[in-house]
């Protein structure tokens, strides 16, 4: 039937100086991300020239397992080439490493990956994060606040989400914008 949508996560924090951020997690269908990869297909994408931050998530299993390893590397590169081809000026770009618990991804992986970026224009940093941990050696949680720190810091002017003609106290409240292909 119907292709899915992208919808939004829409998540308030406060950081310790009491200031508030709006972060935009779009959640987009993984069928979306498959075909960039394999077609070069873009036509939904086009509001990535708008993000902040672009988030790329790899499975942290697939870099670390050898017989999965090959494919990950060629998928993630072909993802970083589809995305410098498809924005002009492309803004930071975050390599999020999942399952940090099962331990950290290959050093010659994360080297060839940032070489890839590089090669193409962008900017990456690579944060590594473990959501949960199942045999319990990381904590789970690890690298989610420097994910989002170092997406915080990374972001290029952002709109102010209500603009300051009140006195209110939310008047500086700013809104960031990010993109993060499922894992694949």
């Amino acid at each position: 039937g119907e292709e899915r949508s992208a919808g939004f996560l829409h998540l308030k924090l406060r950081s310790d100086n009491d200031a508030a951020v709006d972060l935009l997690l779009p959640d987009i269908p993984g069928e979306w991300t498959t075909a960039m990869v394999d077609n070069s297909r873009t036509d939904r994408l086009d509001f990535l020239s708008r993000a902040d931050v672009i988030w790329l998530m790899v499975d942290g299993r697939s870099l670390n397992s050898l017989e999965t390893r090959r494919l990950a590397l060629h998928r993630t590169k072909l993802l970083l080439q589809r995305t410098s081809e498809l924005l002009q000026e492309a803004p930071p770009i975050i390599l999020v490493v999942t399952r940090l618990d099962l331990g950290n991804p290959p050093q010659q992986c994360i080297d060839a990956l940032l070489g890839e970026a590089e090669l193409r224009g962008l900017k990456l940093e690579v944060v590594c994060i473990a959501s949960f941990s199942e045999p319990g050696n990381v904590e789970p949680g690890s690298g989610i606040a420097e994910l989002i720190s170092k997406s915080v810091s990374a972001r290029r002017g952002a709109p102010s989400f209500w603009p300051a003609v009140s006195q209110d106290a939310d008047a500086d409240r700013s809104m960031l914008r990010y993109w993060s292909p499922p894992c694949e």
